[in-house]
């Protein structure tokens, strides 16, 4: 034999070839019944006695020699938990000489082996996705529709088995690799293998799969709606949304055309998604509105659930937030009466949002903290992630950064484990927002030029223009206003190529910080003033509002109080319901010595907001004023007990001390704060203060060593 075999090994061409002969002369050396079983046995992925006499269709002791036999061989090993298996290599030439020979022989024996997995226990996965194996061979059709729906059935909610999906579509990969897949088979295994792209924050390769898709609309309708519809999705992840609004457009006639109203409410809820991304408020409120009742109607409760919580989404970005809380606590049960925990956690946590957005820190972390263990009870890792880096953003919001870095870096691995590029490039980009708020730009810079290529890789062009106008505010805080122009110059653009108009007003605005910290007041008010103009246009009032507060920071650095307050009534106007609006008024009040007006704001944002911790600063200030020093220093120690990481607060709780007289206190409170500045902005703002104290009420105890010591730590600082 190995004077026959040499030659044929010489003269083949490819290890391909050769490893082809070496299992030629292998076969021809077995006795017939072995060598048949031996081809049989190459059809699944592992076999049995049972299964191996099912293939051969032959009793069960008949094949028990040959079985014992077969699994004797060199190239059949054992399978943990099922029997055997012929080695992927051998079975891989096998499989792969039969379908090019006798492909009849090839489907017959598939036919045998999807039978017999079909009566094996379905819900067990590995039977499953074998009887799909099979199948697919057998009966391409049927094959194909088991594709599709049992995909469905595991990728949808409840279930959200991602893993399951994962092994079916990595079964039907290797037919497909083998050229051996109908045209629809092939068009639902790209579907689910993009799908999963798509869960695991991989859009480039998803797109690149469905775009590969190519299946007529009167073969499959189902596949190529919904191939439309989560190719709309994928632009939605690249920030695409003029394409993500075409997909959905496709997908929708079609879902309509076919009776699929779950398909239509899906792709009208996504329409509305798009307008959100482009910040076209009314335009979403109108396609939420459009496609909650035919989830009523169908009896959805999910999608019903969860259009009612875009609603929700709506009022946040409108800045409507008891509206928003509204929708949220109107999804919330019904996501727990379906059973949908993942529904329930996000609709938990977005009320954690909508307490961050209104400054309702310690509630915020209450509902962060209520969402987190949901998502790691029902394994989803990312929701997990995300909650952890939404408690380090109320961290941040609390001077809390020693903690707020902490929760970043326990959610950044976790991402990163997951292959969540987006998460993970969010992830270093809040840890460069903690470095920016300790002052330690150089590590700040250093975070987000390493998020931004993550951004670049992945197609995030939204995330890559915030990482870049990140970059532009390290540079105003270095003073390197030259390069903080560049990096705005460079952000702009992509905002305006992606349609993010919202993001396109937030970076002309930024322009104008940097003419203001150039000292160009006149070029400063006119970018701000451009900024509020789109603000409006969008319905963002809010938006607007804190650019007139941008407006304030001319006046307020020149301690023009009078000049100021206009600008603030005019917030006021913008936003009635916002209590910060009328706290920041209330401020220019007091700095204009109008208690009465002062007063009234004071009341009027503790009625729409009774719990914040600002009010305990208003109300401090006002007591000053008022001469009533002991209810001050009580209200000024609540401020700065609510914010004991935050230098403004023991600021104001000296100058409550050195009124009261107590100038220990008042210097302990100094130094306290001082141990938590950065910037000497803040300084000399404390020392105008305290100056205008001095100037009013002489040389108090206490006063003049306060002054000193704000002046000698400024002098350090140069």
């Amino acid at each position: 034999m190995t004077t026959d075999i040499l030659p044929l090994l010489q003269a083949a061409q490819t290890d391909a070839e050769r490893e082809w002969i070496v299992m030629e002369f292998s076969l021809a050396n077995l006795e017939p019944a072995v060598r048949e079983a031996v081809w049989v046995a190459a059809i699944p992925h592992w076999f049995d006695e049972p299964f191996l006499a099912a293939l051969l269709d032959r009793p069960v002791e008949e094949i028990r020699p040959i079985y014992a036999r077969l699994t004797s061989l060199s190239y059949v090993e054992p399978f943990p938990g099922r029997g055997h298996n012929v080695h992927e290599r051998t079975r891989g030439l096998l499989l792969e000489r039969l379908w090019r020979d006798d492909p009849d022989r090839y489907r017959a024996l598939s036919r045998r082996a999807a039978d017999y997995c079909d009566r094996q226990d379905q819900g067990d996965t590995a039977w499953r996705v074998e009887t799909i194996y099979h199948l697919l061979i057998a009966e391409p059709e049927r094959g194909a529709s088991a594709l599709q729906n049992t995909g469905g059935k595991w990728h949808n909610p409840p279930n959200f088995a991602y893993d399951k999906v994962e092994s079916m579509a990595r079964a039907a990969r290797e037919h497909a690799d083998a050229d051996r897949l109908s045209a629809r088979a092939l068009g639902w295994t790209l579907f689910w293998e993009a799908l999963l792209d798509t869960d695991y924050s991989r859009p480039l390769a998803a797109k690149e799969k469905f775009q590969n898709i190519v299946v007529d609309a009167k073969d499959d309708p189902y596949l190529t709606a919904d191939t439309a519809f989560r190719l709309g999705d994928v632009h939605v992840m690249l920030a695409e949304y003029a394409l993500a609004r075409q997909r959905y457009e496709a997908a929708l006639p079609i879902y309509q055309a076919i009776g699929a109203r779950l398909g239509e409410a899906n792709c009208i809820r996504c329409l509305g998604d798009v307008h959100v991304s482009l910040a076209e408020y009314a335009l979403a409120r109108q396609r939420y509105a459009e496609a909650l009742p035919i989830y009523q109607a169908i009896g959805d409760r999910l999608g019903a659930a969860n259009c009612i919580k875009s609603l929700g989404d709506v009022h946040v970005m409108l800045a409507e937030y008891a509206l928003a809380r509204q929708r949220y606590e109107a999804a919330l049960p019904i996501f727990q009466a379906i059973g949908d925990r993942l529904g329930a956690a996000n609709c938990i946590q977005r009320l954690g949002d909508v307490h961050y957005m209104l400054d309702e820190y310690a509630l915020a972390r209450q509902r962060y903290e209520e969402a987190l263990p949901i998502y790691q009870a029902i394994g989803d890792r990312l929701g997990a992630a995300n909650c952890i880096q939404s408690l380090g953003d109320v961290h941040v919001r609390l001077a809390e950064y020693p903690q707020a870095r902490q929760r970043y870096a326990a959610a950044l691995p976790i991402f990163q484990a997951i292959g969540a590029r987006l998460g993970a490039a969010h992830c270093i980009q809040s840890l460069g927002d903690v470095h920016v708020r300790l002052a330690e730009y150089p590590q700040a810079r250093q975070r987000y030029a390493a998020a931004l290529p993550i951004f670049q890789a992945i197609g995030a062009r939204l995330g890559a223009a915030h990482c870049i106008q990140r970059l532009g505010d390290v540079h105003v805080s270095l003073a390197e206003y030259a390069q903080a122009r560049q990096r705005y110059a460079e952000a702009l653009p992509i905002y305006q190529a992606i349609g993010d108009r919202l993001g396109e007003a937030h970076c002309i605005q930024s322009l104008g910080d940097v003419h203001l910290a150039e000292g160009d007041e006149t070029a400063a008010l006119a970018a701000y003033e451009d900024a509020f103009a789109r603000y409006l246009a969008l319905g963002l009032p809010n938006d607007a509002a804190n650019v007139l507060s941008s407006q304030t920071n001319i006046y307020n650095r020149r301690h023009d109080y009078a000049a100021a307050l206009p600008l603030y009534t005019r917030a006021v106007e913008l936003a009635p319901d916002n209590p910060m609006w009328y706290r920041n008024r209330a401020n220019a009040y007091l700095n204009l010595k109008d208690a009465a007006r002062a007063a009234a704001d004071i009341e009027t944002a503790a009625r729409l907001q009774p719990d914040h911790p600002y009010l305990h600063a208003r109300r401090g200030d006002l007591a000053l004023l008022r001469g009533e020093y002991d209810a001050a220093r009580v209200e000024l120690a609540a401020f700065a007990a609510a914010y004991p990481n935050s230098n403004s607060s023991h600021f104001a709780l000296a100058r409550g001390h050195l009124l009261r007289g107590d100038a220990p206190a008042a210097l302990e409170a100094i130094e306290q704060a001082l141990a938590l500045t950065y910037a000497a902005q803040d300084v000399r703002d404390a020392i105008y203060e305290l100056e205008e104290m001095q100037r009013e009420h002489g040389d108090l105890p206490g006063l003049a060593e306060a002054l000193a010591r704000l002046r000698g730590w400024l002098e350090e600082k140069r």
